[in-house]
């Protein structure tokens, strides 16, 4: 009986033993795959922003500076020895019921090597889209534009084969972006205001804005643009409003820069960029809010980057 004892109590201690040793094996699995995970998780980075602007009327300037705000739900690096949690689950962890998405989705494309922009977006949700009716995103010139201009066009300075390319995406009250045409009009304006004019060349740089793009954009929309149709958005008191976000993508071939410039009037507006020539850090996100005061979201908001 003894001998029997003896044999149960070394199998048993050898089973333990074997047992610790696979729970082992299993935790510096566990734990390679979450470092692997850690590692790929998406970085978000500071990048170099030109200028953003809270403006509350035509006399507000911009400060120019340098620096991109992230939300601050989301992690701005990972650390190998930190916890084990990525990006993709701090987002995950974000679930919205489809019924109250309501935003539009809008993607621009630029192949730098052939010069060539794909831009496509689409509206999100069902408010007020009534059968038959057709939204600003399948109106070219309303939701999107992109037009090429030639630098030697209309006595500019510049080589003929220099070009400026716009592209233009819009959000908001569709229906006011339809009455305004706002994605061409916006196109037309930057090439009317930063590079084209009808005089001489001698003329030229005298006539042309030398204020950020993203401005002279916002003086347009809030001045002139909106003031030519009746508003259908409204605010809580039933008055008009303006009520739209525009992002856009600006390349000048001749001096090689490339610019992306925001505006909206809009609670919040975000957007990113994905910035294929820059490597590892080629991501570049902003959530634009627009300020509270009193209990109430005031004036608009514009900036712009390089890229």
């Amino acid at each position: 009986m003894a001998r029997f004892y003896q044999r149960y109590l070394n199998d048993l201690s050898q089973h333990v033993h074997q047992s610790e040793q696979q729970h082992d094996q299993l935790s510096c699995q566990r734990e390679s795959t979450q470092l692997e995970q850690s590692e790929n998780a998406a970085v978000l980075k500071q990048t170099n922003i030109i200028e953003i602007a809270n403006v509350q009327d035509s006399e507000s300037t911009i400060q120019r500076k340098r620096k991109l705000s992230l939300p601050q739900s989301l992690p701005t690096q990972q650390s190998k020895s930190s916890s084990r949690t990525s990006l993709t689950d701090e987002l995950d962890e974000l679930v919205v019921p489809d019924a109250i998405i309501q935003d539009t989705i809008g993607v621009c494309f630029i192949d730098t090597d052939t010069n060539t922009i794909i831009t496509g977006c689409s509206s999100g949700g069902n408010l007020l889209k009534d059968h038959g009716r057709v939204g600003c995103s399948g109106v070219i010139g309303s939701g999107l534009f992109t037009y090429t201009y030639q630098k030697g066009d209309d006595h500019s300075n510049g080589n003929q084969n220099d070009t400026i390319q716009i592209s233009v995406m819009c959000s908001g009250n569709g229906e006011d972006i339809i009455q305004m045409n706002l994605a061409r009009e916006v196109c037309n304006n930057i090439i009317e205001t930063h590079y084209s004019t009808s005089s001489s060349s001698t003329e030229t740089s005298s006539s042309l804005s030398h204020k950020p793009i993203s401005q002279t954009v916002s003086e347009f929309i809030i001045s002139k643009l909106s003031k030519n149709v009746s508003l259908r958005a409204l605010d809580s008191q039933f008055n008009e409003k303006l009520y739209v976000g525009v992002i856009g993508y600006v390349f000048d071939s001749e001096l090689k820069e490339r610019l992306v410039f925001y505006f909206h009037s809009t609670e919040t507006f975000a957007f990113g960029v994905l910035n294929g020539c820059r490597g590892d850090e080629n991501v570049e996100f902003e959530l634009s809010c627009l300020e509270q005061r009193q209990g109430k979201q005031k004036g608009y908001k514009f900036g712009e980057w390089l890229l």
